[in-house]
């Protein structure tokens, strides 16, 4: 029998063995480490995405608390500018009337004159004396070219004593038509 020394034949195979252990060893703790560290970094961008998020809903939370204000105040400015425009409208239907009732006295023909004058939203009624028809009609031509009224007219004339007559006049004011009132 021949004696054959095989020691160093085994010890090859077993630092091959080794070493492909040791390689697959090394490559899955690589892995291992690699798949960690795409966990460790998964978890802070998902954190970090999470605080960006958290961030922006609060922007978007003021910005819409903002923007619900912004137009809470262009609502209220247009109420205003709707109160200013009428408060206008009837300052400027004041004054019209103030100077229609400081000139009304030179609308009125020599021989007629006013005993009352009625204003009720939709009219004004002028009852007073004449006369003659000629100047009861002059009144009306007259108080047609105010720019108040839109319409004016001549009702009933009664004849009184004395060769006077009564006369009912209705005019229509303007501002309903301009104003939609």
């Amino acid at each position: 029998m021949i004696w054959v020394n095989l020691l160093p034949w085994r010890q090859a195979a077993q630092q091959k063995r080794g070493r492909i252990w040791g390689i697959a060893g090394g490559a899955l703790l690589l892995v291992l480490m690699m798949l960690l560290l795409k966990g460790y970094a998964q978890r802070s961008l998902n954190q970090q995405q999470r605080i960006t998020l958290d961030r922006l809903n609060t922007a978007v939370d003021g910005a819409q608390t903002f923007l619900l204000r912004a137009q809470a105040a262009q609502q209220q400015v247009r109420e205003l500018q709707e109160q200013l425009e009428q408060h206008l409208f009837r300052q400027q239907q004041t004054v019209l009337w103030r100077d229609f009732a400081y000139a009304l006295g030179s609308h009125f023909p020599p021989g007629t004159w006013l005993n009352t004058l009625h204003k009720t939203r939709h009219e004004v009624m002028l009852r007073g004396v004449g006369a003659s028809i000629l100047e009861l009609h002059q009144l009306r031509d007259r108080l047609r070219h105010v720019t108040l009224f839109e319409q004016v007219k001549l009702g009933p004339i009664q004849r009184l004593r004395a060769r006077e007559l009564a006369f009912d006049m209705q005019a229509v004011p303007v501002s309903l038509l301009v104003a939609g009132q």
